[in-house]
């Protein structure tokens, strides 16, 4: 699809601020009963940096993990996390776009602080860049960062592929503007494939000199560099790929 460009459009690429902050890796037997994690981390507004609270983070899989809610600090606390386990969540609140995602503990405690974009918001991004988002559907919304300049960093240069195809993009967004005929990821780092339907499906991320890879995602089976990741009906699916310099 081709899209006119056009100036003014609320700043998209807020929604894919998220920073990961994980301690070095405790060593453990296999024969050990499984190690129990902890997450903790901030919940806030991605245009003006205000904590949420009331929003509801959910682990969907594995079962039996209680849904948790931000305070008035926008914080919140999982515990019980199984160590080295594929895990799905969503994160939620009303007016605010849902969020879903697909990653892998590791072998300790750690700390995830994400951001919320207003649904409104979103729906009015794409409809002054003349595309047309079912918010019914899902999405995939991918960063690339640059693990050397650690993980506020965003890469520019890299292009994104989504298997098997569906939706319309992949969108190239900056911080004002989803322009036309972009190929390629601006200053923001950003990626996105909207309008797909629910199911499984795998995405990678690649340019000029990078190494990109998910280092917190499903590994996916479509070759080198491909991550796996569940895309939500009516939710956007954050993918989080440090991208190092070759």
């Amino acid at each position: 699809m081709k899209l006119t460009p056009r100036h003014g459009s609320l700043a998209l690429a807020a929604i894919t601020v998220m920073s990961v902050s994980t301690p070095a890796c405790d060593s453990s037997d296999d024969g050990e009963e499984t190690k129990k994690l902890t997450y903790t981390g901030h919940i806030v507004d991605a245009l003006d940096g205000a904590p949420l609270a009331g929003v509801e983070l959910c682990i969907t899989s594995p079962s039996g993990i209680p849904c948790v809610m931000t305070d008035a600090s926008g914080a919140y606390t999982i515990p019980e996390l199984p160590a080295r386990t594929r895990v799905t969540a969503t994160v939620s609140k009303d007016d605010y776009y849902p969020v879903a995602a697909a990653f892998i503990t590791r072998d300790a405690d750690f700390t995830i602080d994400a951001v919320l974009l207003r649904k409104a918001l979103v729906e009015l991004a794409f409809t002054t860049a003349g595309v047309a988002l079912d918010t019914s559907m899902g999405a995939v919304l991918v960063r690339a960062y640059d693990p050397a300049l650690g993980q506020t960093s965003t890469v520019a240069g890299v292009s994104g592929e989504i298997t098997p195809d569906g939706g319309e993009g992949p969108f190239y967004n900056d911080a004002q503007t989803i322009p036309a005929d972009a190929t390629a990821t601006s200053d923001s780092g950003t990626w996105a494939v909207v309008n797909l339907a629910a199911g499984t499906y795998q995405v990678r991320t690649s340019g000029p000199g990078r190494d990109c890879a998910g280092t917190f995602h499903w590994p996916g089976d479509a070759g080198a560099g491909w991550i796996e990741t569940p895309v939500l009906a009516g939710h956007v699916t954050y993918v989080y790929v440090d991208c190092a310099a070759e």
